[in-house]
């Protein structure tokens, strides 16, 4: 089984973001098989030389594959990849779970989640993926 963790990189502090999907990653590991994220494919797209297109290519691939897809929302500036994922997702008919936070005012993309778990910090996330095995997010 995989997870397919969606989220904005456009505009985000790399660092923090990194830290968040790299912890999110690791606690999703101990309950299902796989996850994908493509920050971990960075430089593996780098090397290649792969275009943006290519690369977008890539991720679908593996969003198909994938049994869930996590989407996680911090901030009000949409991600035109991310909608994309999540219109994919939803036409693959696939379990869709959005974390977004607590005080934004857009919540346009809450229209594609099969589940929707507000939270108020990043470590409301970790915690909730410690204590719970993810079907019970579904």
């Amino acid at each position: 089984m995989e997870v397919f963790i969606a989220y904005k990189f456009t505009g985000e502090d790399i660092i923090k973001l990194w830290d968040t999907i790299k912890k999110i990653s690791e606690l999703i590991k101990k309950t299902w098989n796989s996850v994908f994220n493509s920050f971990e494919l960075l430089d593996y797209f780098a090397q290649n030389k792969m275009s943006v297109d290519e690369i977008y290519e890539y991720c679908t691939n593996r969003l198909d594959k994938s049994d869930m897809i996590i989407a996680l929302i911090w901030s009000d500036d949409e991600s035109k990849w991310m909608i994309l994922e999540l219109e994919r997702a939803k036409k693959l008919n696939k379990k869709i779970v959005v974390f977004i936070q607590k005080y934004l005012a857009n919540k346009s993309l809450l229209s594609f989640a099969t589940k929707i778990i507000e939270f108020d910090k990043m470590e409301d996330i970790y915690e909730m993926l410690s204590d719970k095995n993810l079907y019970n997010f579904s």
